[in-house]
């Protein structure tokens, strides 16, 4: 049976919000012999920096990247300082065409195709994809963008597929796509198929309408959240060749274990048993008590400000001159300073006069202030 688009969709486009995400923890472990894949330990969370995708069915595909309009996003992403600039096409339009050499490498050329042969879908689709998360940041743009359009094309083509079927499509385009289809805050283990979702609301931190963020809670005032991207660009393969330090399991799971003593919820444990063919593997996705309260929000950061590392982090900042005098700076401000990923952009919490002085060290590209989010993605 051959899919075809819902008459109602039929060349009505179609926007959707792709919300990138940070890592608050990224453990790194050792491949055992003939795993063809790293395995993570990692705490992600969503936050309000954001793609936007444009997707109508058509009779050709189509891609087109385009500068992002800040005024059409719901989420703050108001840039602190100089204007974002000067990746080389950041402020040009792009359009992929099928004879370009990194067609077949585009993320989301790779995930029609995919749904396409699997589903057999009739037509196609064009693409207009407004870039506002900055590249090779390890915010996870690409695997955002990957998802949203796996949401589209279920929507649209009413294939009403589960959620263990969504998760098994994106297994086989990258190992983040899985999470972005559920968002919020939660531990991802293995090579992204084992995902613990938390529900935590840590947006209460970042939730401007809530007064109690004006209080002192385990001895922290609350302060903003900032991205801070800069000229280093950190390729994903690169990082893991030169720059990982690996970590030991038993430091990851005492983590996890603060956590859920702090939130007063059992120990997730995990149960993923590696495998190199993710079209064998099974998604494991279990879902907590929801939290909002911005007292257990506060506790789990201040932990995180304590025992958080970033496996990339003392490499990479041994290897950049750039990364390292933009860090230094970030610490004199802030108690919490992580790579976002694999890098390079950074993540912290910290006053606004202090990432006001920040756009002058040199390296410094733009300062996006953030929010938590609870989801991955939003209609427009």
């Amino acid at each position: 049976m051959v899919g075809r688009v819902i008459s109602a969709y039929k060349e009505n486009p179609i926007t959707l919000l792709a919300y990138g995400k940070i890592n608050l923890h990224l453990s790194v472990f050792e491949r055992n012999l003939g795993d063809r894949l790293h395995s993570l330990g990692s705490l992600f969370h969503t936050i309000s920096l954001a793609d936007r995708l444009t997707l109508t069915s058509a009779k050709a595909f189509n891609i087109k990247i385009i500068p992002f309009d800040q005024s059409k996003q719901s989420h703050s992403r108001r840039m602190l300082g100089a204007a974002l600039a000067s990746n080389s096409d950041s402020n040009n339009d792009w359009t992929y065409r099928a004879d370009d050499k990194l067609y077949k490498d585009n993320i989301l050329v790779r995930t029609w195709e995919l749904m396409k042969e699997r589903y057999r879908l009739a037509g196609e689709v064009d693409i207009v994809l407004a870039k506002g998360i900055p590249l090779g940041a390890g915010l996870g743009g690409g695997s955002s963008d990957a998802a949203a359009l796996i949401t589209w094309v279920d929507k649209v083509y009413a294939l009403r597929l589960s959620m263990q079927e969504k998760i098994n499509l994106a297994l086989n385009i990258g190992s983040d796509v899985p999470f972005f289809l559920i968002g919020g805050m939660a531990w991802i283990t293995g090579i992204g198929a084992d995902i613990h979702s938390l529900k935590v609301n840590l947006v209460s931190l970042t939730d401007r309408n809530n007064s109690d963020n004006s209080n002192n809670y385990g001895n922290t005032t609350y302060l903003p959240f900032w991205i801070v991207e800069n000229d280093v660009l950190v390729q994903t393969k690169e990082a893991y060749e030169k720059f990982v330090t690996y970590d030991h399991y038993n430091t990851y799971n005492n983590l996890k274990k603060m956590i859920a003593k702090c939130i007063h919820l059992p120990q997730a444990t995990s149960t993923l048993k590696l495998n190199t063919d993710v079209k064998d593997k099974k998604f494991s996705c279990r879902s907590s008590v929801k939290y909002s309260d911005l007292k257990q929000a506060t506790q789990i950061m201040n932990l995180l400000k304590k025992q958080a590392t970033n496996a990339f982090q003392n490499k990479l900042l041994a290897a950049s001159e750039v990364l390292a005098n933009i860090y230094d700076h970030l610490r004199e401000g802030s108690e919490y300073v992580l790579l976002t990923g694999s890098g390079s952009a950074f993540f912290c919490q910290a006053a606004k006069h202090n990432m006001e002085a920040l756009v002058r060290v040199q390296g410094v590209r733009a300062i996006y202030p953030i929010e938590f989010t609870d989801k991955a993605q939003r209609f427009l």
